[in-house]
């Protein structure tokens, strides 16, 4: 009975288990916010390419 006491009240891993959580939600938001600017970015890319390739001369 003494050994089960004694792991209920132990908190070492409570610890170890509330950092995961606070970095599996920072890796979430993380994703939202790649996949949010994920269009935007790729119309901003576009656009330098078209840009770039105006200006270069014989461009395709």
């Amino acid at each position: 009975m003494g050994v089960t006491m004694r792991f209920l009240r132990d908190e070492d891993g409570a610890t170890a288990i509330e950092y995961a959580m606070i970095a599996s939600m920072f890796a979430i938001m993380a994703m939202a916010g790649f996949s949010y600017f994920r269009d935007a970015m790729s119309g901003m890319f576009a656009f330098i390419h078209d840009t770039v390739i105006a200006a270069v001369p014989g461009g395709q």
